[in-house]
């Protein structure tokens, strides 16, 4: 039987109520008692009890620590984490341990263990069998699904089954208990690649009709060191009146990376169809050198990539880690190409 490590985070799946709401109780501990008949040769740790609510970089970096330093102790690891947050860390996870040799399975509930009704005690053994079946890499079990980490967005507030898999199938589902597979994600790197010293100062804008370019230079003056732009459909913003594009190119020429993406979950972008799109706008305004497939991307240049909703952390620090990471993680199974498009946009 392999062994497996639990993680206990907090979030609902550990809430009890109490006079100001439900709060985070159970432990790990308590958490496992559930779920006796599936949890043979799991040993537990507690990080922390939190509501999801409240973690932020700080908590991404003490799990993805607590990770690192457990992994050889087992040959999978499941995390309980609030499933307000959970798509974010799971993507957070998936570009902090590159490479990890063994599967990490996040996972939660939509109501505490022990109430009626509970999807809890469900979730929590689909991901301990997930943790001893699946291939290396970082997951969310949730709901008789297993997604991708850096795939997953909640898309329901109360339902049980509350997360989507965006632009890519289903890794893998559950059926009278049984786990199959039904995509297997391609083989992480070769080598572990680990990145913990991420950056929190990162932003995002979600633009609406008649957004103030105000709004969007005044960041260059916050201390942010990157800033993600869920634009319109493709990649289209206000060129008229409002003009977004010439306000994101003020903050490139402040050295601010840039990260656009659609407002749309699914489907490609393109930043070539439309006049108001970035990606002309750029080339014809801003660029007037040659950007081809260029392999090398200076200090003269931001990485903008069109990519799917809901990873603004994530991309924004593989960006100030280094872009030929993100390219890389575009075209692999962590940032599938045929649903993002990226581009250099050079800043004088």
């Amino acid at each position: 039987m392999k062994r497996i490590l639990l993680i206990a985070t907090g979030g609902t799946i550990a809430c009890k109520q109490t006079a100001s709401g439900l709060a985070p109780q159970l432990g790990a501990k308590e958490l496992l008692s559930y779920v006796r008949d599936r949890a043979e040769n799991v040993e537990s740790i507690e990080l922390f009890r939190m509501d999801s609510s409240n973690v932020q970089p700080e908590e991404w970096r003490a799990i993805a620590q607590a990770v690192a330093d457990n992994m050889h102790k087992a040959d999978g690891i499941v995390i309980t984490h609030g499933t307000d947050t959970m798509a974010y860390t799971s993507s957070m996870l998936s570009f902090m341990l590159r490479g990890i040799k063994i599967p990490v399975v996040l996972t939660g509930a939509q109501y505490p263990m022990g109430m009626e009704g509970s999807d809890a005690a469900r979730n929590l053994g689909d991901a301990l069998t997930a943790a001893r079946e699946l291939p290396a890499g970082v997951y969310i079990a949730f709901g008789g699904s297993v997604i991708l980490g850096c795939r997953a967005v909640k898309t329901r507030t109360m339902s049980l089954n509350a997360f989507e898999s965006i632009n890519r199938p289903l890794v893998g589902y559950f059926e009278d208990g049984r786990f199959i597979m039904a995509d297997a994600p391609e083989k992480e790197a070769a080598h572990e690649d680990f990145f913990m010293d991420i950056e929190p100062r990162v932003a995002l804008i979600k633009l609406i009709p008649g957004t103030m370019p105000a709004i969007i230079e005044s960041l260059a003056g916050c201390g942010v060191k990157g800033v993600v732009v869920e634009a319109f459909g493709l990649g289209g913003v206000h060129n008229i009146r409002r003009d977004h594009a010439e306000s994101l190119h003020k903050l490139i020429k402040e050295n601010i990376p840039v990260i656009l993406t659609s407002q749309c979950l699914y489907e490609a972008s393109n930043p070539d169809i439309y006049e108001v799109s970035c990606g002309r706008y750029f080339r014809k305004g801003y660029d007037n050198r040659s950007i081809g497939n260029k392999a090398d991307v200076g200090a003269g240049q931001a990485w903008a990539g069109f990519l799917i909703a809901g990873r603004t952390h994530a991309y924004a620090n593989e960006y100030l880690r280094g872009t030929e990471g993100l390219k890389n993680r575009i075209k692999n199974g962590t940032g599938n190409a045929e649903n993002s498009h990226a581009f250099p946009v050079h800043f004088a």
